[in-house]
């Protein structure tokens, strides 16, 4: 059917109607579901500031712990807070992944799927603008870290083996 015809007739309603509504709905889920999104990481980012993690009270603390702690040793001890432990830079392109494809889904009518160097262009700026945006807010790349990637192994499981190796 779709050699002769090519991918329009799908999305009619007469010959699928599923179809049709992903069609007709597509484009206004993916918009709300990428506000959503994208506001919860603008509203997470502050979680991400590591300056912001230790109180005056509590700075002031650890200082204290530190000095009385290099009493005893020859050596010096220097507290470190990191924003992150690793960048993930696998994440922002998984983010563009995710974006250029559930992008040109939803938007299908309204790609111009005959002039296939203006259907890259498109395609690259949603790529583009899923791996800005998952650059930009930590939040929204950690959708894409998945906790074996995050710890460096290929399954689930050895990151619970690593994790229980380090606490005893």
């Amino acid at each position: 059917m779709f050699a002769f015809n090519g991918a329009d007739d799908a999305w009619d309603a007469g010959s699928h109607p599923l179809l049709h509504w992903v069609a007709v709905l597509g484009p206004w889920t993916l918009a709300v579901l990428t506000i959503l999104v994208v506001l919860r990481a603008i509203l997470r980012a502050r979680r991400y500031r590591a300056v912001s993690v230790l109180r005056t009270e509590a700075q002031d603390s650890v200082r204290d712990a530190v000095r009385s702690a290099e009493k005893s040793t020859s050596g010096e001890i220097v507290p470190v807070v990191l924003e992150r432990s690793d960048d993930h830079s696998s994440a922002a392109w998984l983010g563009a992944l995710f974006a250029l494809l559930v992008g040109s889904a939803l938007l299908e009518p309204f790609l111009p799927w005959a002039v296939p160097h203006e259907l890259l262009a498109c395609q690259l700026g949603l790529g583009a603008a899923g791996y800005a945006l998952a650059r930009a807010l930590p939040d929204l790349a950690r959708l894409f870290v998945s906790e074996a990637r995050g710890c460096g192994s290929s399954t689930p499981r050895a990151c619970a083996k690593r994790r229980s190796a380090r606490a005893s």
